[in-house]
């Protein structure tokens, strides 16, 4: 699967047209490509890295090393996130904390452009990869980007806060990083144990949402 994804990006084709034309001869300069991706995939870089891109909830991403790759279970986040709000008519303000490559907050925004969406993020590379990602899909600037430690400055009051924010601990961050793991360590160390930043966003978005918002975490169990 992933040489098939490498293969088709250096001939600039769909999987589709790849296997429907795969009788036909890979030119020089595309298997040159090939090669090249490959050797970086036989180092560990993630497919995502190579690429540039990524999917999530029917859009492509554009994703690098200072983001973390979007998974298709915080797909799950987009999806309840979409059903609360489309069962409550007061749900208008949404902030995604954490926003990373900003995969949470712009597939709520292309699926409901009627909410106004805010993002933070601690990292000033993710908001600019959040920025490229917001103009490419949405196709103009309409999200609302801060630089902040989790809600630290947001104005209130919310309707409703999101969030993937790191839940590793510092024992899995370590073994993860004597293995030369290629994606942030930000992006993954959560505290001590794990659970120190999803506890801090708990207590700060209790002062900022209104009665009755919603916050939803994806986190460790």
């Amino acid at each position: 699967l992933e040489a098939t994804e490498l293969l088709s990006d250096a001939l600039g084709l769909t999987k589709e047209l790849l296997f429907s034309r795969m009788d036909e001869p890979v030119g020089a300069r595309g298997m040159a490509s090939f090669r090249r991706s490959i050797s970086l995939r036989q180092r560990s870089v993630p497919v995502a890295y190579i690429r540039g891109a990524k999917e999530f909830y029917g859009h492509t991403f554009t994703v690098n090393r200072r983001v973390l790759i979007p998974r298709p279970d915080t797909e799950s986040v987009v999806e309840v996130a979409l059903a609360a709000s489309a069962n409550d008519s007061s749900v208008k303000r949404v902030h995604d904390v954490g926003t990373g490559s900003g995969c949470i907050a712009i597939a709520l925004k292309s699926a409901r452009p009627d909410l106004a969406v805010s993002v933070s993020d601690r990292e000033q590379d993710c908001l600019a990869v959040c920025r490229i990602n917001e103009r490419r899909i949405l196709g103009r600037v309409c999200l609302s980007l801060q630089l902040t430690d989790l809600l630290s400055g947001v104005i209130g009051p919310l309707d409703m806060v999101v969030a993937n924010l790191p839940y590793l601990g510092d024992e899995e961050c370590e073994r993860l990083a004597a293995s030369s793991w290629a994606e942030p360590m930000a992006a993954l160390h959560g505290g001590r144990i794990g659970v120190e930043l999803t506890l801090r966003l708990i207590v700060q978005a209790g002062s900022l949402l209104r009665a009755g918002g919603y916050l939803l975490i994806e986190t460790t169990d």
